[in-house]
C-alpha cells in the first residue's frame, strides 16, 4: 500500500483478516496526522482499496480538546481487546499539538 502526500506516524495491520473490511480481508491502516483515517483492505491479491465506510475522525471531542485545537494530534494507534467482547478495539496515542496540549 502506497499513499502519497500523507504524513504517516504509524500503522495497524491485520494479516489474518479484519472486522473493518467488508469481507474480513487483510487490512492495513496508515495512521497520519490531523486528518480522517480509513483502513485499506486487500480486495484481491496485491490490490488494496480504502474502505470509505470506516473512519477514525480527526475532529476533537471533549476528552481531546485540552488546548482548544479542533483537530486531534494523532501519532499512532494499536489494536487491543479492551472490553472482553472478542472484537478488537483501536487505541490511539495523541500528541500535544506542538506542546500546547
Amino acid at each position: 500500500v502506497v499513499e502519497t502526500g500523507k504524513l504517516v506516524h504509524g500503522s495497524i495491520s491485520m494479516a489474518e483478516g479484519s472486522p473493518w473490511c467488508s469481507r474480513g480481508q487483510r487490512m492495513v491502516w496508515l495512521i497520519g496526522h490531523d486528518r480522517d483515517e480509513r483502513p485499506s483492505c486487500e480486495v484481491s491479491p496485491g490490490v488494496w482499496v480504502e474502505n470509505s465506510n470506516v473512519m477514525l475522525q480527526s475532529e476533537t471531542d471533549s476528552l481531546n480538546r485540552l488546548d482548544g485545537d479542533l483537530l486531534i494530534d494523532r501519532h499512532d494507534c494499536g489494536i487491543v481487546y479492551a472490553n472482553w467482547d472478542l472484537v478488537p478495539d483501536i487505541v490511539c496515542l495523541v500528541g500535544a499539538n506542538k506542546g500546547r496540549g
